[in-house]
């Protein structure tokens, strides 16, 4: 039964190049980004990366429906991520990679965050901040296991080069050192720059995704 529904799987990815969810996920991504930001702007309010967190976008005060295209943009990246992921799993099981446990378990890092990241959107951090704050920390510590996983298989695979896992450890890093000053109640300024990196870094590792999988399929 699982061999028949990989199999299925594997065919569907000869029509659809799986190299495209993390490219259409960076792109929505940003696009919904921006277009919150225009409209929070538009009505005469101010919005930094020195003193704004990427969250305020979501929430339901935010200016002229802002929320919704900022919400919008992460519950279709929610859906989108698993697709791009396993199609990375399939790459992976073809590049040498032995212990077939650590493919799963970095693929499944990647569902828990997809889910959180779709609570992020459920709960808005001005009307459930606790939910909001719950789902947004499972987030970030499930895509920087995500993000370190990809850096030991990359490590670990015969036919993948070892310089691979530099920009997934370089991720983790940054992201430590962000969920680090959060919790030590740093200043803003460097919060929220830091959280900013982290979204940054995203949509860079996500494009190297994209680059990778065309490239190795």
């Amino acid at each position: 039964m699982g061999e028949f529904v990989i199999e299925k799987i594997e065919i569907f990815y000869t029509r659809v190049k799986g190299s495209y969810f993390f490219f259409i996920g960076v792109a929505i991504s940003i696009i919904s980004i921006i277009i919150s930001i225009v409209l929070y702007t538009a009505g005469g309010a101010t919005y930094s990366i020195l003193t704004n967190y990427v969250s305020d976008l979501g929430a339901t005060t935010a200016p002229n429906n802002a929320s919704i295209a900022f919400n919008m943009g992460l519950i279709i990246n929610s859906i989108l991520s698993p697709f791009g992921s396993f199609f990375l799993v399939i790459i992976f099981q073809n590049k040498g990679i032995k212990q077939n446990w650590i493919i799963w378990l970095w693929f499944s890092a990647n569902i828990i965050s997809t889910i959180a990241t779709f609570f992020v959107a459920i709960f808005p951090e001005d009307t459930m901040l606790l939910p909001h704050n719950f789902a947004a920390f499972v987030t970030f510590a499930f895509l920087m296991l995500y993000n370190l996983i990809y850096g030991v298989i990359a490590l670990l695979a015969d036919k993948i080069a070892a310089y691979h896992s530099i920009p997934a450890f370089v991720l983790v890093l940054i992201n430590i050192i962000f969920m680090i000053s959060y919790a030590s109640n740093l200043y803003e300024p460097v919060v929220t720059v830091l959280e900013w990196m982290v979204l940054f870094g995203g949509w860079a590792f996500g494009l190297y995704l994209g680059f990778f999988t065309l490239k190795a399929r």
